[in-house]
């Protein structure tokens, strides 16, 4: 909570391999998103922040446009139990709390 009350600092995670990974892997998965879901997604340029609430924010990894507006998050994972989960269709709650966070910010209907 400290953090989020911008009283503690957050750590640099940058050097680990999981998050260097997700990065690498961000625009080829957002890719390839866009053809499966015949949508032009693009990475936005700015980070949202909440007025109300200034430790609240919002860096969506892609959005669409058309047919309507989307949020596009990518997801990379060595966890067995969300494998599973995203093989049945289902998000874990942890993701789904963060895409729920991030709807927050634009009042969109959600994910295709």
């Amino acid at each position: 909570m400290m953090r989020k009350l911008g009283l503690e600092e957050y750590p640099d995670l940058s050097g680990k391999l999981n998050v260097q990974r997700g990065l690498t892997l961000e625009p080829i998965f957002l890719d390839e998103a866009s053809k499966i879901l015949g949508v032009d997604i693009h990475k936005p340029n700015c980070m949202l922040l909440n007025d109300d609430f200034p430790f609240m924010i919002a860096d969506f990894d892609g959005i669409t446009d058309e047919p309507e507006p989307f949020i596009v998050e990518v997801k990379t994972t060595q966890s067995r139990t969300k494998i599973d989960l995203a093989k049945n269709g289902i998000v874990a709650d942890d993701w789904l709390t963060q895409g729920d966070h991030y709807l927050h910010f634009n009042q969109w209907k959600g994910c295709p």
